[in-house]
Formats: C-alpha cells, sequence, structure tokens
C-alpha cells in the first residue's frame, strides 16, 4: 500500500484543482465564442459554467479523496453532456476528467471499491453513449458510421489509458515505497549490529581488564608473600 501524501502535497493538489477549473471555465468561454454549437444564452452559460466547475473541482482532492473525486467528476460531466453536448466535448474538459480518473486509480488506497467506481464510471459513461446515439441518430451511411466507430475507439483509448496509466503509477509508487521500507529495516538492522558489536567489544575489553588486573593482582600477592617470608627469614637470623 503506498503511502499517504503529505500535507504539501495535498496544499499543490488545492492549487493545481484552482488552476484546472480556472482553465476549464476559460476553455468553455472561449470555445463558446468560436462556435455556434455551445449555447448563447444567459441560463444555459451560467448551467454549462457550473458543471464545468464540478467537473474540474474534484481535481483539487485527487489524492485526499480520489474515489470521491471519481465520482462526481463523472457524474457532473455524464450531466453536462446530457444537457449541452458540445459544452462537454471541450479538450480541456476531457484532459481533466481523465486526470481526475488517472489520479483516483493511482491513489485509491482500497483497490474493491476503486473496482467497484470504475465499474460504475464505465457502465455511466457507456450507457450515455450508447443512449445518446439511440435517441440522436447521426444517420446510417457509411460515414456516420465510421464517425461512431470512430468516437467509441476514442473513448476506449481514453478510458483505458486513464486505467491502466493509474494501475501502473499506484504499482510503481507501491514498489518504491515497499524499497524505502525494506531500506528502512536494513538501516535499523545494521544499527543494532552496529550497537551489539560496540556492547561485545566493550565486554571483550572489560574482560581483558579484568584478566591483566586479577595478573597483577595475583602477582603482587606472591611479591609480598615472598617478601614477608624474606624478612622473616632476616629477622630469625638476626636474632640467631
Amino acid at each position: 500500500m503506498r503511502p499517504r501524501p503529505g500535507h504539501r502535497a495535498l496544499l499543490a493538489d488545492v492549487g493545481w484543482g484552482v488552476l484546472a477549473t480556472t482553465t476549464c471555465v476559460l476553455g468553455l468561454e472561449l470555445t463558446r465564442a468560436v462556435s455556434d454549437a455551445l449555447p448563447q444564452a444567459a441560463p444555459a452559460r451560467v448551467e454549462d459554467v457550473a458543471w464545468t466547475v464540478l467537473v474540474a473541482a474534484p481535481l483539487a482532492v485527487r489524492r485526499l479523496l480520489p474515489l470521491t473525486a471519481m465520482v462526481v467528476s463523472t457524474g457532473a460531466f455524464v450531466a453536462l453532456g446530457e444537457r449541452h453536448l458540445a459544452s462537454a466535448a471541450t479538450f480541456t474538459l476531457n484532459l481533466v476528467l481523465f486526470l481526475v480518473l488517472l489520479s483516483g486509480t493511482a491513489w485509491a488506497r482500497d483497490r474493491r471499491r476503486l473496482a467497484v467506481v470504475w465499474a460504475v464510471v464505465l457502465t455511466a459513461m457507456a450507457g450515455w453513449y450508447l443512449l445518446r446515439v439511440v435517441l440522436l441518430p447521426v444517420g446510417t451511411g457509411p460515414t456516420s458510421a465510421a464517425l461512431v466507430g470512430l468516437t467509441a475507439l476514442i473513448n476506449v483509448v481514453y478510458f483505458a489509458g486513464a486505467l491502466l496509466g493509474g494501475r501502473a503509477l499506484w504499482l510503481g509508487a507501491r514498489d518504491r515505497a515497499a524499497l524505502h521500507r525494506t531500506a528502512a529495516e536494513l538501516r535499523r538492522e545494521q544499527e543494532r549490529a552496529a550497537r551489539a558489536a560496540v556492547v561485545a567489544e566493550r565486554l571483550r575489553i572489560a574482560r581483558e581488564l579484568h584478566d591483566v588486573v586479577a595478573h597483577h593482582v595475583s602477582t603482587t600477592g606472591v611479591r609480598a608473600a615472598a617478601a614477608r617470608r624474606v624478612l622473616e627469614r632476616g629477622a630469625d637470623d638476626g636474632a640467631g
């Protein structure tokens, strides 16, 4: 399991979330200015901006609440596309949704819940896509069929990239965390071995000192006994 993000990383995510939201709203309005496909009426524009914010803002909690961010962004994207399909097709919004899905996959700590969330996301997106194709057919000619197939292929690459890319990031982070834990354990083991070696060396020195002192004490005792006997003999000779 990868470690939790630090406070600096979470604060950085907030900044990225604000930047992404601002970029998506700006991209929406610039697209509206050059395209008649987006709604121009004030109420519809406000609604577009509101849903766009809901899609992009969860990027600010992509590491703190990754699964929640995925669900909220996907739901808001589908809601925006259902109301105004062209508004949901802007490049910046699709890029941010990709980053939310990628980050959620990379940072989700509960992988079982992540699988459930991905199932919900893919079901919602596929169902919405099929529903739009059925309710708003673009025609039956070869060009229309090719366009539908191309759109489907783009979506497959889009979601597969977010899923597989996020999983690769998660596996890489998990492996790095395992290496860090192993390295930390090795350092602790080396420190314990070093302390044990110091203790063993101190015990060896203490034993040597004990032997040296015992030897000197014994030698001193022998010399003292010998000196006492010499003195006693000298005293006896003097008395005789």
